[in-house]
C-alpha cells in the first residue's frame, strides 16, 4: 500500500516538473520568437489606419502618413524617417538636409549636380554622399524611382531608375499627406519631378511649389535598407529612434571631436586625414577679402591668411593640426558641381565649400570657400534662411572654421557623440 502510494507521488511529481519543464521551455520559445528585424518590429509596433496619421497599407507596401512620431531610424550617424516597407525592405529618408547647393541643370537629374554629388558615376570626383557611407553594398540594395511629371495634379512617370540613392519624390511626398505629412520640416528642399516647364520641383515650409525661383535648395536623400536589417534598440521617437545594428560597417563621419574648449564635427575621410567643421562660428564677424574673391592664404586681406595665421596661432592645440586639401574652384555663372575641382589649396584651416555635407546645424550667415568670379568679387553664403546667396567679398560674415587632423590623433575617450564626443589630448 506505501509502495502505492509513493509510486503514486512520484508520477505526480515527475508529471509537475514535465509541465513546468514545458512551460518554460514554451516560455523561452517565445522569446525567441520576437524579431528584431527592423520591418517586423514597425508593423508589429504600429497598429493599421485609413484614416489620420499613423501606418497604412496599400497591397504589399507598408507607408507612413500624417503627422507620425514613432518612425525615425538612425543609421550611419544620421537621423532618417521611415517612408515604407515592401518586401521587407525599408525605405528612409533623411530628417533634414544633407547638403544645400545651386542646381541650374536640375530639369535633367541624371545629369544633374545633385546625381553626380550623391552617386558614384563614371565621371570623376563624383559620389560625395556615397564614399561618406561605409558598408553601402553590406547595408543597402539600390532604391527604385521614376522620374516623375507632375502636371495638372497629375502623376506620370517619364523614366524609371535604380540607385543607392536618390533624392525625396513627389510621389511618395503625396502618399505621405503633403503639407500636412511629417516631411514637411519648414525647409527648402528639392522634390524628384518636373513641372511643366520641364523644372524641378521643390519643397518649401508652406509645402510643394511648382513655379520655383532659381535659387539654391536642400537635398533630402532617399535609401532602401536590405531585408532583415536588425535593430539594436530604441522605439522609433526622435529622442529614442531605432538604433540600426550595422554589423561593423561604421566610420567616423557625423562624429564629434572635442579639442580645447572646441568642438567639431567629421564631415570627411579621405587617406587617414580627416576634416572637421566647427559647431559653432568665430565670435567676430570677417570680411572674406577686401579687394578679390579668391581664397589665399598668401594674402593678408584674405580671410585664408586670417585663418592660417593670426587664428591658428591663438589655438591651444595648433600643434594638432595638419594641412589637407580644399576645393577652391571658382562656381561661374553655370554653377556646375566639377567646378570647385579646378583649383585646390593645401591649409591646416579652410572653409566649408558649396558641395560639403553640412551636417544639421542651426549655423547661418557664414561664408563658403567658393567664389563667384574674381570679377565680380562675390563669395556664396550660407544665409539666415537656409539657401545660398553671393554676397560682395567686402561684406561681414559669420566664419565656420573647419580644419584637418591626422585620424590617428582620435583615442578612445568618448564613444563620438554630441554629449560624449571624441576628445584629443
Amino acid at each position: 500500500m506505501k509502495k502505492g502510494i509513493l509510486l503514486i507521488f512520484l508520477t505526480l511529481l515527475l508529471s509537475g516538473s514535465f509541465f513546468i519543464y514545458q512551460g518554460f521551455n514554451h516560455e523561452k520559445s517565445n522569446k525567441k520568437k520576437v524579431s528584431n528585424n527592423l520591418s517586423e518590429i514597425i508593423i508589429r509596433d504600429n497598429k493599421l489606419v485609413t484614416s489620420k496619421s499613423g501606418l497604412y497599407q496599400e497591397k504589399e507596401t507598408y507607408y507612413f502618413k500624417g503627422e507620425v512620431y514613432n518612425n525615425y531610424v538612425k543609421i550611419f550617424n544620421r537621423l532618417y524617417r521611415i517612408l515604407s516597407i515592401t518586401d521587407e525592405k525599408v525605405k528612409i529618408v533623411s530628417n533634414t538636409n544633407e547638403a544645400v547647393f545651386f542646381d541650374f541643370n536640375s530639369n535633367d537629374y541624371l545629369n544633374s549636380n545633385i546625381y553626380h554629388w550623391l552617386n558614384k558615376t563614371e565621371k570623376e570626383n563624383t559620389g560625395i554622399y556615397y564614399n561618406s557611407i561605409q558598408g553601402v553594398e553590406n547595408l543597402l540594395i539600390p532604391t527604385k524611382y521614376c522620374l516623375n511629371s507632375y502636371i495638372n495634379d497629375q502623376i506620370t512617370c517619364l523614366k524609371e531608375n535604380n540607385d543607392y540613392f536618390s533624392i525625396l519624390n513627389i510621389e511618395d511626398y503625396l502618399k505621405a499627406g503633403e503639407k500636412t505629412s511629417f516631411l514637411n520640416n519648414g525647409t527648402s528642399s528639392y522634390l524628384l519631378g518636373y513641372n511643366a516647364d520641364s523644372k524641378i520641383l521643390n519643397l518649401e515650409e508652406n509645402g510643394l511649389v511648382k513655379e520655383r525661383e532659381n535659387k539654391a535648395s536642400g537635398i533630402r536623400v532617399v535609401m532602401t535598407l536590405k531585408k532583415k536589417i536588425k535593430v539594436k534598440e530604441g522605439t522609433g521617437t526622435y529622442k529614442d529612434p531605432y538604433i540600426i545594428d550595422q554589423e561593423q560597417n561604421e566610420n567616423d563621419i557625423n562624429k564629434y571631436v572635442k579639442l580645447g574648449d572646441d568642438l567639431y564635427q567629421i564631415i570627411e575621410e579621405k587617406e587617414q586625414i580627416l576634416k572637421l567643421r566647427m559647431t559653432a562660428d568665430l565670435k567676430e564677424k570677417k570680411y572674406f577679402n577686401t579687394n578679390s574673391a579668391k581664397f589665399n592664404p598668401l594674402n593678408k586681406n584674405n580671410i585664408a591668411y586670417y585663418l592660417n595665421h593670426d587664428y591658428y596661432e591663438s589655438l591651444s592645440y595648433k600643434d594638432s593640426l595638419t594641412n589637407c586639401i580644399f576645393l577652391t574652384g571658382e562656381l561661374k555663372d553655370e554653377k556646375n558641381y566639377f567646378n570647385i575641382y579646378t583649383s585646390t589649396s593645401s591649409t591646416k584651416i579652410g572653409l566649408l565649400n558649396m558641395f560639403d555635407l553640412i551636417p544639421s546645424n542651426s549655423l547661418t550667415d557664414y561664408y563658403l570657400i567658393n567664389t563667384s568670379t574674381n570679377i565680380s568679387n562675390t563669395s556664396y553664403v550660407y544665409d539666415k534662411f537656409g539657401t545660398i546667396i553671393e554676397e560682395p567679398s567686402n561684406t561681414l560674415k559669420k566664419i565656420v572654421p573647419v580644419i584637418c587632423l591626422n585620424k590617428n590623433l582620435i583615442n578612445q575617450k568618448g564613444t563620438g557623440t554630441e554629449k560624449n564626443p571624441y576628445i584629443i589630448d
